[in-house]
């Protein structure tokens, strides 16, 4: 596990430039954080039990519309709904705002088992003041921050084939982090 402390003492050995300082290179790390869970989308799942009639649900606040994938009450799959929607179609809508899950048509019975599977997103901002803070990334992942956070600072000094270098590093690790959670997401019920 990688402290941010750790990310911005390697990345300063390997691009060293004592003009960038502590918040800089935390603005930056901020940007990575975000950027990770834009590309590499990590599934997780929310339960709760459904009430007979009843077609809101708050979830937890870590959980974008954007980012379901897939909602079910029992055996009844719900759609996003959007301007294609048809008619007599299960859907539902999250609100970013209030957290809160509306479906139609509301659950038949009481306790079946609703899910709502979505991408996991950045948490954490992150503060100079605390730098033995770590990336909401999963740990095995925390490296590639090093080789992104050494292209900010190669670009800060316009060093252009440098940045290039260490960004192509860091996408190659994105990427390769993005195949490893894409094939979770292809099977769905």
């Amino acid at each position: 596990m990688l402290t941010l402390r750790q990310i911005i003492e390697e990345a300063e050995f390997l691009v060293p430039d004592d003009t960038i300082d502590t918040s800089m290179n935390v603005l930056w790390l901020n940007h990575i954080n975000q950027e990770f869970f834009s590309v590499v989308k990590i599934p997780e799942v929310q339960s709760f039990l459904s009430e007979k009639g009843k077609d809101e649900y708050v979830l937890n606040s870590n959980i974008r519309q954007k980012n379901i994938d897939l909602v079910m009450i029992g055996l009844t799959r719900y759609y996003p709904l959007n301007e294609n929607t048809r008619p007599l179609t299960n859907w539902y809508h999250f609100s970013d705002t209030t957290n809160t899950l509306t479906v139609s048509p509301a659950p038949y019975d009481s306790d079946m088992l609703g899910y709502v599977r979505y991408h996991q997103i950045a948490t954490t901002t992150f503060v100079p003041s605390n730098l033995n803070d770590t990336p909401d990334a999963p740990e095995e992942y925390h490296y590639l921050y090093i080789p992104a956070l050494c292209a900010y600072r190669a670009k800060a000094q316009d060093d252009l084939e440098k940045a290039q270098m260490y960004e192509n590093d860091y996408r190659s690790g994105l990427n390769m982090a993005a195949m490893n959670y894409q094939s979770q997401q292809e099977v769905t019920p």
